[in-house]
């Protein structure tokens, strides 16, 4: 059996681009035929798999109109199973991790002023993209061969069924995983090195403002002197700061920047905190759980599905800094409980019998 991965960057960093390159490896070291097919290759190092490049243009519009074309057209000349992390045509299997894109251009202006709601809108109306993502969705989900789409949270799975409900039959909802060689109480216990009992709340993403950062800060002042907060992210953090300074939280604030080791990161956390508008999933949230970190996530977080009220962690139904205090309070205290996440190699085997299906 051959199976192609199409993704439109091939990378290591990123959601999908990281489980793209690591459901390749998967495949490669089982022993299956597998080769990725991208718009651009951004490893900096060489492919341990077979891949091809079909290039695509700079500007947002290009990239995702040139991916899309060019990708579909590929794959209709291709004998095996075709497996895309993109919006295409001709793909047997579609995981689309950043969800439906009228939903997310709702959700994301969730946490913003009125002023920055108008701006973002203006933004957005003369960005071209916003009308060509509904159109591609549209053909991918409508394609002839397309049998399987993966859904990452129940969350999406029903956004694509409301949007789409020609294609509802077609969804299956597996959640991400977890490198559990990486990520476990025991690696945790290995690399923390803290020995201090003030309570270390992580946080890490590159949208600080859609990812919720200021309502989360807002919820420190509303904490205890002994709460912390490590904020990993490649992110300007100047605007953040100042509102940390005007309530006087600053001194309790770490801006790391951006973070490679995140298993080092977790390891000094002693509870996470995802306060986000829009996320199909957060794999920042299964990470910490695996190690044993209780985490309060938004319900707008995929996620969530993972938390189990008061045994692991909280989810914040309304997204404020008194119900974001409310929910860390709680949950710094939970410790020892059932990990909820899968492996990732639990997962791709739930992958790799799909593409078994669509050619059976």
């Amino acid at each position: 059996m051959k199976i192609y991965l199409f993704i439109k960057y091939l990378a290591q960093y990123g959601g999908a681009e990281r489980i793209c390159y690591r459901f390749a490896e998967f495949l490669k070291n089982s022993g299956h035929d597998v080769t990725v097919i991208c718009g651009k290759n951004k490893l900096k190092t060489g492919c341990p798999f077979p891949f091809h490049e079909l290039g695509i243009g700079r500007s947002r519009y290009a990239r995702a109109n040139d991916f899309f074309k060019k990708a579909s057209e590929f794959a209709g000349d291709l004998d095996g199973v075709i497996f895309s992390f993109e919006k295409m045509e001709n793909a047997h299997i579609i995981r689309p991790g950043g969800g439906v894109h009228t939903i997310f251009m709702k959700k994301s202006m969730l946490g913003m002023t009125p002023l920055q709601k108008l701006k973002k809108n203006i933004k957005r109306a003369l960005d071209p993209v916003n009308r060509l993502n509904p159109v591609l969705e549209h053909k991918t989900f409508s394609s002839e061969k397309l049998k399987i789409i993966i859904a990452i949270s129940q969350q999406l799975a029903d956004e694509i069924a409301v949007t789409y409900p020609y294609a509802a039959s077609k969804i299956r909802v597996i959640h991400n995983g977890v490198r559990k060689q990486v990520f476990s109480p025991e690696r945790r216990a290995q690399l923390r090195t803290r020995t201090d009992s003030d309570i270390v709340i992580g946080f890490a993403s590159t949208n600080f403002q859609l990812k919720g950062l200021a309502p989360l800060i807002g919820s420190l002042a509303l904490l205890p002197e002994n709460f912390r907060l490590a904020a990993a992210g490649d992110r300007n953090p100047e605007k953040y700061l100042s509102l940390a300074k005007k309530l006087g939280v600053d001194g309790r604030i770490k801006f790391l920047g951006k973070v490679t080791e995140m298993d080092r990161f977790y390891a000094d956390t002693d509870v996470f905190c995802l306060p986000t508008f829009f996320d199909t999933f957060g794999n920042v949230v299964s990470e910490a759980l695996a190690m044993g970190i209780p985490c309060c996530v938004s319900k707008y977080a995929g996620s969530s599905e993972l938390i189990d009220e008061g045994v692991n962690g909280s989810v914040i139904k309304d997204i404020t800094p008194e119900n974001i205090a409310s929910s860390l309070r709680a949950s710094a205290e939970l410790k020892d409980f059932p990990d909820p996440t899968q492996d990732d190699d639990e997962i791709f085997e739930n992958y790799l019998e799909i593409c078994r299906t669509v050619i059976s």
